[in-house]
């Protein structure tokens, strides 16, 4: 844990905003061990415009009208103590507890066919100060339990929270990938509480919240076979907390390429819908084969079914940006150099990667 910018913004506030503003998340709010939160995740739409829809800009003391979300699968996080999930994961810590974020993926690095099963996140409640940290992975790996504990934790919330608590501070874990190498993830996040009013969803009407917004500059680097392929993303969440719910009522995830958002989940809390049945846990990260016409020095992608719009960028092996396309299914490489790129492609229905070599 590293905290690198505590501030409380100072807010104005009206007769009309007290109530919403006197509204305090403390780790009472928190998810603990036992509970099964139920959530429906929504279809995006896929215009780049849509982020007006999700995102209203107006956040001080606002009614934020959600009914129109429409579920399209619903699942459930059941939250388990680590050393429950495998006795081998209580080197995490003995009080750790998560929930599966997915049954199954393979890593999203191009070339390399490991598959994990059985995925946690684990989390725990700290004190002085008092914050909700996340602080260990665990998955089967070829069968085996293998835990990761952060070396550094990685600070969801400081708590308690109040409307214009600001926070910043950095994370990182090493994940071993056995006969492979690691996995190092680190990077910063920076958390606002951005906004604060009411919410209504499906699930919940005209509900006292507080908007969080938590942004992350990250960089995943696999380490294998002597080489370090370092992965940078910018990721955007926001969160609409509320009093006993141990649980967001509302959360957006966006990635953001430049100074565009992409919204990639819309998750709310909700009621049983026996027309969905409950959905497998999955991670968005897809593998994009490239087929690469050495003549034309062109790359061209084979985008998964139903993907519309999208950003690629190319990084070579140091992890710099050398080349950006927008809504491509084939991109021009004559001015890069020969050797290996990787492309991460962006769009509202996932991310996707593929390496090229030229």
């Amino acid at each position: 844990m590293k905290r690198i910018l505590p501030l409380l913004v100072a807010c104005c506030a009206t007769a009309a905003t007290v109530s919403a503003q006197n509204i305090t998340i403390t780790s009472a709010d928190m998810p603990v061990s036992g509970d099964t939160l139920r959530w429906s995740a929504t279809g995006i739409d896929s215009s780049r415009t849509s982020v007006a829809r999700y995102l209203p800009t107006d956040t001080a003391n606002y009614n934020w009208d959600f009914s129109w979300l429409r579920p399209a699968r619903q699942g459930v996080d059941t939250y388990k103590r680590a050393m429950t999930v495998s006795p081998l994961y209580a080197i995490i810590s003995p009080t750790a507890y998560g929930y599966k974020v997915a049954d199954s993926f393979s890593l999203p690095i191009p070339g390399v066919p490991l598959s994990i099963k059985n995925a946690y996140t684990f989390f725990n409640i700290k004190n002085n100060p008092s914050r909700f940290v996340a602080e260990g992975y665990g998955a089967q790996i070829a069968g085996i339990p293998t835990p990761a504990a952060y070396s550094n934790e990685d600070e969801i919330y400081y708590l308690p929270l109040v409307a214009g608590k600001r926070d910043s501070s950095t994370y990182k874990f090493e994940f071993s990938i056995p006969g492979l190498g690691k996995l190092v993830r680190q990077g910063t996040r920076i958390t606002e509480v951005d906004g604060s009013g009411n919410i209504t969803t499906p699930f919940i009407s005209n509900a006292a919240c507080l908007r969080v917004k938590s942004e992350v500059y990250g960089t995943d680097s696999l380490v294998a076979q002597g080489i370090s392929l370092p992965i940078p993303h910018n990721t955007i969440e926001y969160k609409w907390l509320a009093k006993t719910h141990h649980y967001p009522l509302l959360w957006v995830t966006t990635n953001k390429v430049g100074t565009t958002q992409v919204v990639q989940n819309v998750t709310y809390r909700d009621m049983y819908r026996p027309n969905l049945g409950v959905a497998s846990p999955a991670v968005a990260l897809q593998r994009v084969d490239v087929y690469v016409d050495a003549a034309a020095r062109s790359l061209r992608l084979f985008l998964p079914a139903g993907w519309q719009r999208n950003t690629v960028e190319v990084f070579d092996v140091n992890g710099r940006v050398v080349l950006k396309a927008t809504d491509a299914t084939e991109v021009d490489g004559s001015t890069l150099a020969g050797g290996t790129y990787l492309l991460r492609i962006t769009s509202p229905q996932g991310v996707g990667y593929a390496k090229a070599v030229l």
